[in-house]
């Protein structure tokens, strides 16, 4: 139960981080495709916030497969940046999601997610700059 009431919290707060990161990234972009890889990149945080609001707490491949989907995106995405700090910003991100989801479908264990969900839209938001 306990981590059942980790997990709602934890999609919690990425839905008001995602709502954060949102407003902020719209003053993203240095040139190149920044601003293009930003939008993306908000696009990919808003749609894994819905995703998670449709997973049961208890289904770990479904967690799993969200974050390992959320982490291609994110690697796509830094393949395709102009932008070294974006591109290093991006794949570190995708970096910590695939590593999270594999830890949620070993063990069951989110400890990581509220400090991910922490840093990470600050992060973001840095690198579109």
């Amino acid at each position: 139960m306990h981590d059942k009431v980790r997990r709602r919290a934890g999609i919690a707060v990425l839905v008001a981080v995602a709502g954060t990161t949102m407003a902020t990234l719209s003053a993203c972009g240095n040139g190149g495709n920044t601003a293009a890889i930003c939008k993306d990149a908000e696009r990919a945080f808003g749609d894994f916030s819905v995703r998670l609001n449709t997973i049961s707490p208890t289904e770990a491949a479904q967690w799993q497969q969200a974050s390992g989907d959320l982490a291609t995106r994110l690697d796509g995405l830094a393949k395709k940046s102009d932008d070294a700090r974006l591109k290093k910003a991006l794949t570190d991100m995708a970096g910590s999601w695939h590593s999270f989801g594999t830890t949620v479908a070993t063990n069951g264990e989110t400890s990581q997610l509220s400090a991910m969900l922490a840093a990470q839209p600050q992060r973001l938001t840095a690198a579109c700059r």
